[in-house]
């Protein structure tokens, strides 16, 4: 016995469809479906087993995502029943509670173990036990997925809603070894959507070095017809951001992937995506494994470490290198006084491309045109907004080199409780890796100093390299990109930073204008710049991206953030003029036609949907209101 029917919903917050079953009167509901998100404006499919032998009454609820929205759309249709269901003409028995529950001894912000103890609610989720039968970690992601009562499917859930969907299934044995349950994207009963999703509940904040390792079998469909991606929802988000993914036939062999998170706020949510479009293909994963992910406690802080504003203790050289060590974001408070660091997010900062390599770092933001190849987001935001530098060596000859040059730094000489390091994050993934050096130069000498070689593929994350620097001279570091043999190999770099202890001399001005971002000098600015209205230049990315960087703000005003349509239209055009336009128009105006139908009230101005009935047939076409051109938002901008 099936129940049957087709929905659509536009609105992405969770649960916003349910479907619960109760077999009395007023009694407690179950619930038995939800759906998540919105179904991509399509009407979707979905049968529901009824498993009651005797009686049961289903409600189908839908909710809004709470927003005062008169576009948010939830419908249903064509509700039916299977032929092998019974009618049942009677009454629902009353509800009676005929079950005493014992008192949980826990407080309302405490979480009761299994064993009946009690933790601190936000213990739940934290990747460390606290409950001594550690069932405050049972629902929590990290999962082998074997069918055990306690362990099942550890908190992941299928959110799914078309052709297929993600459950357990015996892990197709190939030795003795490969014996288990895994996750797999299997056929569902949906019609339209070729996208499985399963994801975690919200989990609690994690540390700046956290990690996930899984297992994955990938066989057929290359080129993009499958795909697996891992994603993460940051918290209150519903959109996610990309980490992982693979579209490549991998042969049907399980591989091993680390993935970097990075440091999460609580109620962050990992999930992942298997893509399929073609028949007889599979898509597996399996252990879920998390590391360094629970957040640092206080401590007695030893030699060489200092002490956060929550009493944790870190590395003094973690202090201002970009990254959220501390858990609270106070070791990247105070940082003023380190010099010459650079987050890449307006330009190179006094970096310079040198003019005697083959090729030059690219500057860009988000991930690459190419699936596994480079990250996905930046190192700083930890988003598709922020900025990195990035080689693609498929266009470039085989070991041909770019290089980029550092600013210059008074001599360092060797001691042991000032150290002058320099702090690097770098990303490199793929089969055919590019090498990364970075050298210190010595004023005065010919050659450089290797202070580290990178060649082998890493985890996929962003990873930070310290160098000591000991030298008698003057010196700057180069940092240098080899080109590899094979068209998967990649390396980015982002949040360069330097020690407190390093003494800066100068910073060198660019020589490469396709990189000079942030040149504020009067006259004549070149083709990948833009003259504010006092003569001066800076960068054309940095326009429109809901920042004023010309003094005068004439960057932005071609794109304000804001339009009340009472002065102009604020840059917003029709696409065609043709008679069925959009106008700048007033209430209650017979020119631009609103005396006849409204709006009425005259005292100001709006965009209004105008046609011509001489010379338009509006029926047959389409009033495209298109806005300003905008760049550089961040994630959670809303429209």
């Amino acid at each position: 016995c099936l129940l049957r029917f087709h929905y659509f919903t536009n609105i992405k917050e969770a649960g916003n469809l349910q479907v619960f079953s109760r077999d009395q009167k007023n009694g407690p509901w179950t619930q038995v479906w939800r759906h998540n998100g919105q179904s991509n404006y399509w009407w979707e499919r979905v049968e529901i087993v009824v498993t009651d032998t005797s009686h049961v009454q289903y409600i189908i609820q839908a909710k809004s995502d709470g927003q005062s929205n008169s576009k948010e759309i939830v419908a249903i249709d064509d509700v039916s029943f299977s032929g092998s269901c019974a009618s049942f003409e009677g009454q629902l028995p009353p509800y009676e509670k005929t079950t005493t529950v014992a008192p949980n001894p826990c407080r309302d912000d405490e979480f009761r173990c299994l064993s009946d103890e009690c933790v601190l609610a936000e213990s739940k989720c934290d990747f460390k036990f606290d409950c001594t039968d550690q069932s405050d970690e049972f629902e929590c992601a990290e999962c082998e997925f074997e069918a055990e009562a306690h362990v099942g499917t550890c908190g992941w859930v299928d959110v799914s809603t078309g052709k297929y969907g993600w459950d357990l299934v015996e892990r197709p044995t190939k030795s003795e070894s490969d014996l288990g349950w895994v996750m797999a994207v299997v056929d569902r009963l949906g019609e339209t959507s070729d996208v499985a999703n399963i994801e975690t509940g919200p989990l609690y904040q994690v540390a700046a070095d956290c990690k996930v390792e899984f297992r994955y079998l990938k066989d057929g469909g290359g080129e993009g017809k499958t795909k697996l991606s891992l994603l993460i929802y940051d918290a209150n988000s519903t959109e996610p951001e990309v980490i992982w993914s693979q579209e490549n036939d991998m042969s049907g062999i399980w591989l091993l992937k680390k993935v970097g998170i990075g440091a999460r706020e609580k109620n962050w949510r990992i999930a992942m995506e298997g893509l399929k479009t073609v028949d007889n293909t599979t898509l597996l994963f399996d252990s879920m494994h998390f590391t360094n992910c629970s957040l640092p406690v206080p401590e007695e802080c030893q030699a060489g470490q200092k002490q956060c504003k929550n009493g944790v203790c870190v590395a003094t050289e973690q202090f201002c290198d970009f990254s959220n060590d501390c858990g609270d974001w106070s070791d990247e408070f105070e940082c003023d006084s380190y010099p010459s660091r650079c987050n890449f997010e307006e330009g190179l900062c006094g970096f310079v491309q040198a003019d005697t390599d083959d090729f030059d770092w690219v500057w860009r933001t988000g991930s690459t045109d190419i699936d596994g190849l480079g990250p996905d987001e930046d190192h700083t935001y930890g988003n598709t907004t922020g900025h990195y530098l990035f080689i693609e060596p498929s266009e470039e000859a085989i070991d041909s080199i770019a290089r980029l040059i550092g600013p210059s730094f008074k001599a360092a000489t060797a001691n042991s409780q000032d150290n002058c390091n320099v702090r690097i994050w770098f990303h490199m993934h793929g089969g055919d890796i590019t090498q990364l050096n970075i050298y210190r130069h010595d004023e005065g000498t010919p050659t450089d100093t290797l202070l580290r070689t990178i060649s082998s593929e890493q985890e996929y994350a962003w990873m930070e390299a310290i160098l000591k620097i000991e030298t008698n001279t003057n010196w700057h570091i180069i940092i240098e990109a080899k080109r590899s043999m094979g068209p998967m190999g990649d390396v980015s770099i982002d949040d360069i930073s330097f020690s407190k202890t390093c003494n800066l001399i100068w910073t060198p001005s660019t020589t490469s204008p396709s990189t000079d971002t942030t040149s504020h000098q009067s006259g004549n600015c070149n083709e990948n710049q833009f003259k504010c209205g006092d003569g001066t230049c800076i960068s054309a990315t940095q326009v429109c991206d809901f920042k004023s960087q010309c003094k005068d703000e004439s960057d932005e005003i071609l794109c304000p953030s804001f339009c009340d349509f009472d002065d102009n239209l604020c840059h917003w055009e029709e696409q065609v003029q043709d008679g069925f336009d959009w106008i700048w128009a007033t209430g209650n105006n017979t020119q631009d036609g609103t005396s006849a139908h409204g709006p009425f009230d005259n005292s100001g101005h709006f965009a209004f949907l105008s046609y011509d009935k001489e010379t338009s047939d509006f029926s047959k076409k389409n009033a495209v209101f298109v806005g300003p051109t905008f760049q550089n938002s961040v994630a959670d901008c809303i429209f």
